[in-house]
């Protein structure tokens, strides 16, 4: 069972990554996933805009096999857009994990990108991973090492900032540490198959 592009059926499921309903007849991407509870496949469901942001590998193969009748619906400047977002997602595969921001409620947790550990307080990137489907929990970033970790910082605030409950002055501090990062070159994270 592919991954697909399809109008909602109804207004019941909800994206997997935003938790917010997918409303009835709006465009929503379906990956498919191993089922957790027998035997063959389930599907996923995303917002078109999540599922480029979170889900870039099946955003792209479902987009390669997009009906016209589906196609009519989606405007040729929303799937450019997103299918650039889905690319960049694709090639920096570390991006698609980074979910939310916050301060460190301890000083215990090491930072993924320096293996330093991160203080009290401090303002740090939330990861988290989907394999098979299944979300677990990916560690944290310093804000000043996203690139680090990630090989490049474009879009971040766009996956973490309608989830996040930081001062004005906070998010300061955040959009100057990316403006800084994004100065830097792409890097190609290789991915490993352990």
């Amino acid at each position: 069972m592919p991954s697909e592009l399809e109008q909602a059926k109804s207004g019941r499921a909800k994206c997997r990554a935003c938790k917010e309903a997918i409303l009835k007849d709006s465009l929503r991407l379906g990956e498919a996933v191993p089922n957790p509870f027998g035997e063959g496949e389930a599907k996923h469901w995303y917002h078109l805009r999540c599922g480029a942001l979170r889900r870039p590998e099946a955003f792209l193969e479902a987009l390669g096999t997009i009906s016209e009748e589906i196609r009519a619906l989606f405007s040729p400047e929303e799937q450019q857009e997103l299918s650039q977002i889905a690319e960049l997602g694709q090639a920096h595969y570390r991006l698609c994990r980074f979910v939310d921001v916050q301060e460190a409620s301890t000083g215990r947790a090491r930072c993924q990108g320096c293996r330093a550990l991160i203080e009290k307080g401090e303002l740090r990137f939330v990861l988290e991973r989907v394999e098979d489907g299944m979300v677990s929990g990916g560690g944290f970033v310093h804000i000043g090492c996203a690139h680090k970790y990630a090989g490049a910082v474009d879009g971040i605030l766009e996956r973490v900032k309608s989830r996040g409950s930081l001062s004005e002055d906070q998010w300061a501090v955040v959009r100057a540490k990316l403006a800084e990062q994004q100065a830097l070159p792409r890097v190609i994270i290789e991915r490993h198959t352990t």
